[in-house]
């Protein structure tokens, strides 16, 4: 288990890390003061103008991160440091999601850090969380430092997945997610029951708050738990507890499912909100809607199995993310697809286990069809999900492996409730 923690109880493991950090490096630091520094560790990242957080895994301390005031409403990160053993885990990711929420907290607008160019894990990761590189912002003596910063007021566009896992999974929820910006939601798919409501309320999204809807494609996992959103939605209409209006897009299929079972299975006086406060919208191929303030081209991913839709959201003049579905990209939605800032694709497996799961059979890719395919598309930053879950513990791990060595953008993936910063 990986918890991150105020590391102020810790003040002596810290400075272990620290110590193994500079002996790692190998390199002269006399310029840092690192011997004053190791000694007044809690007042040079004292709360509220700093923060000093650790990692523990099984109660060990194996990293840790902090930030200072470097002036006004910039803070300074300093001494990101994981255990050699304990990289694989992702920990430095945890770290710097959390010390980032951190300094957005504690009122500061702007964040910097300094690093060396051998450290190209570390500037990946960064660069993973918008950093930019700048000028120097102080005079360091080594010839290969790289000051980068990131700006803390910019509102970002989320994504949190509510489900990661493929049909039948045990261990993890069924495909679906939300894209949320300025407190307006977009839910994508249901997956596969009532345990939506269930994840809905672990990631702190109320289903009040969600007015728009989109269903890729009829099948189970990813449109049984939109019943339970419209037997709640109508109920909380029918009792008059509930503000405003919603919108459920699909294509044809789909649309007509959910309306033929709503009648089906509530009552009269909840359906009579279909088509008056509740809207079932049929979408066509290449029809665009707004959603969150940006434009949405929904497109046929021309499935072998059952009519299914994706979609592209233009997040800018220069920027997209396109989601797929649940099945691979077909080359005749490349114009949706290529170049896209972010891509959300399916991997139900590993290649290497390719012959256990028998992805093709199903229709579905691995880790390393899909890195292949959004490396040839020049995708800046993939996300990958639909997976199976008997490897859920070690899953973010050797999917990682394997994706990376096909893949030169950022590789996410993520566990059911993850967020990340689009």
């Amino acid at each position: 288990m990986i918890e991150i923690v105020n590391g102020y109880t810790y003040i002596e493991d810290v400075k272990k890390l620290i110590e193994a950090y500079y002996k790692e490096l190998d390199r002269n630091l006399d310029f840092q003061n690192i011997d004053e520094e190791l000694n007044h560790l809690q007042t040079k990242y004292q709360e509220p103008q700093g923060k000093l957080l650790v990692a523990l895994m099984n109660q060990k301390v194996v990293g840790c991160v902090a930030f200072h005031q470097f002036k006004d409403e910039i803070c300074e990160m300093k001494r990101l440091y994981v255990l050699p053993e304990s990289r694989s885990y992702h920990i430095g990711q945890l770290l710097v999601e959390e010390i980032i929420k951190e300094a957005k907290q504690a009122g500061y607008k702007e964040m910097v850090l300094d690093t060396i160019e051998p450290l190209k894990s570390a500037i990946h990761l960064y660069k993973k969380y918008g950093f930019k590189e700048i000028e120097a912002y102080y005079e360091n003596p080594m010839d290969d430092v790289i000051y980068m910063k990131l700006d803390l007021r910019r509102e970002k566009m989320k994504l949190t997945m509510l489900g990661t896992g493929h049909a039948v999974v045990t261990k993890c929820y069924n495909t679906c997610f939300v894209l949320s910006e300025n407190h307006e939601y977009f839910l994508v798919d249901g997956g596969g029951g009532s345990t939506l409501l269930t994840q809905l309320e672990r990631a702190h999204i109320k289903w009040q708050d969600i007015k728009t809807i989109f269903v890729t494609h009829k099948h189970l996992d990813h449109i049984t738990g939109i019943f339970w959103m419209v037997r709640l939605i109508t109920q909380a209409m029918n009792q008059n507890k509930y503000e405003g209006e919603v919108y459920i897009y699909g294509h044809d299929e789909v649309i007509q499912i959910i309306h033929d079972v709503a009648h089906m299975v509530l009552q009269e006086k909840e359906t009579r909100f279909i088509g008056d406060r509740l809207h079932l919208v049929v979408i066509g191929d290449g029809e665009k809607k707004k959603i969150l303030n940006h434009e949405v081209t929904f497109f046929d991913i021309h499935s072998t199995k059952a009519k299914q839709y994706g979609f592209t959201m233009q997040l800018n003049d220069q920027e997209k993310l396109t989601c797929c579905g649940d099945e691979p990209y077909n080359e005749c939605n490349q114009e949706y697809v290529k170049e896209s800032q972010w891509l959300l694709h399916e991997a139900f497996c590993l290649y290497s286990e390719a012959d256990i799961y028998k992805p093709y059979e199903k229709h579905h890719s691995t880790v390393k069809d899909a890195c292949l395919l959004a490396e040839q598309l020049k995708v800046k930053n993939l996300v990958l999900y639909h997976s199976e879950d008997q490897h859920i513990h070690e899953r973010k791990r050797l999917y990682s492996e394997e994706g990376l060595q096909y893949y030169q953008g950022n590789l996410f993936i993520p566990d059911d409730l993850e967020s990340i910063e689009i």
